[in-house]
């Protein structure tokens, strides 16, 4: 018999919620325990309630916690309130500067930096790149 694999007693004191895949829990789990964030009975009670708030019949708990763990995110998001796509904010929601952007500029500070430069004259008839 060799030991219990790590994490295992947290899996046990914190089940997977229903209709969610076990697999999908384990790695959500997982993606806090890299975010060095503790699974607490509060985070857990929010995790629970987080997919119960959220989940319809386009994403039910288990779509949506498949959801968060593929994306690496360390709770539950909800998906809907990013038409262009919640997987480029990392484990955070969008932030007001992100939302209010022209959503034709540039996300990449310093290319918009460089674009800024040049619509300005600035750019010395290069980027210098």
């Amino acid at each position: 018999m060799g030991a219990p694999a790590r994490g295992a007693g947290t899996a046990r004191r914190f089940p997977c919620p229903d209709g969610c895949d076990p697999n999908d829990w384990r790695d959500l789990l997982a993606n806090r325990r890299t975010k060095r964030l503790a699974m607490t009975d509060a985070a857990y009670r929010k995790l629970i309630r987080d997919l119960a708030a959220q989940a319809d019949d386009d994403w039910p708990p288990g779509r949506l916690l498949a959801h968060a763990a593929e994306k690496g995110w360390a709770q539950i998001f909800d998906p809907r309130d990013d038409p262009r796509g919640a997987s480029r904010h990392g484990n955070r929601p969008p932030s007001r500067s992100a939302t209010t952007r022209d959503p034709g500029e540039p996300q990449n500070p310093l290319v918009r930096a460089v674009l800024r430069s040049e619509a300005r004259g600035a750019g010395g008839g290069g980027t210098g790149f």
